[in-house]
């Protein structure tokens, strides 16, 4: 078996930037072989998991927050190759609906190894210019997509609270 780390080392403010390690431990002990990757921008974590795909991994997993898996969710969606979430970001809205509440890397790990998967519905917007996009949970086109652009530059405080302060 061949899995893909995708990790965002800067998600949360990098308070969990050490989970994608081991998770990627947990399935080397396991047999598991481990392609790590990180982008400095989402341009470049896109191009490098456009180019991990093309070796063919079983799955895709992605260590960050809501803005990596969907980033991963453009890529995956479509094709075979399953996407599994740590939940490592401030409001992780697509984890916690599909039941991952708590940051478990080892359950994360275990649920690859054994590869469970099950499939989730996703939405398209689509611009005027004809560009589109998939999302998982939640569209912010307006106040709430300013709230969140604010909040996504604040430093303090540390979690959900961020967003109501935003």
């Amino acid at each position: 078996m061949h899995v893909v780390i995708l990790s965002n080392p800067t998600a949360r403010a990098g308070a969990h930037r050490h989970v994608a390690d081991a998770v990627a431990d947990r399935l080397r002990e396991r047999g598991i072989r481990v392609a790590m990757i990180s982008g400095g921008s989402a341009d470049e974590s896109t191009s490098l998991l456009r180019t991990a795909l093309t070796a063919g991994p079983d799955a895709v997993l992605v260590a960050g927050g809501d803005g990596t898996v969907g980033l991963a969710l453009q890529e995956l969606a479509g094709t075979d190759v399953p996407l599994g979430i740590i939940p490592t970001g401030t409001g992780n809205d697509l984890a916690t609906a599909i039941g991952l509440h708590e940051l478990d890397p080892g359950s994360a790990a275990d649920a690859v190894a054994a590869g469970r998967t099950r499939r989730i519905d996703l939405a398209r917007a689509t611009r005027a210019d004809g560009t589109s996009r998939l999302y998982g949970t939640v569209l912010a086109s307006g106040f709430d997509a300013k709230v969140n652009d604010r909040a996504n530059t604040m430093r303090w405080p540390r979690g959900a609270m961020r967003y109501n302060i935003a």
